[in-house]
């Protein structure tokens, strides 16, 4: 499953201003989703190193390609 850490891009608003808004959001499906069953996340991103509570082994984050 992939999902992004910010969803939404526009040339005239840096991305750490949707990153930093779309946090909470992601944070609360991210934490719902590995409760239901063993997933394993691909995360993009500095603001996906923000995301602790994923142990190593549900999650492997790489940098934005």
């Amino acid at each position: 499953m992939k999902i992004l850490a910010s969803l939404i891009w526009s040339p005239d608003i840096p991305m750490r201003y949707h990153a930093k808004h779309w946090k909470p959001f992601i944070e609360y499906i991210l934490r719902d989703l590995a409760q239901v069953e063993p997933l394993q996340f691909l995360l993009f991103g500095k603001i996906a190193q923000q995301f602790t509570f994923l142990s190593p082994q549900q999650c492997l984050i790489a940098e934005h390609p």
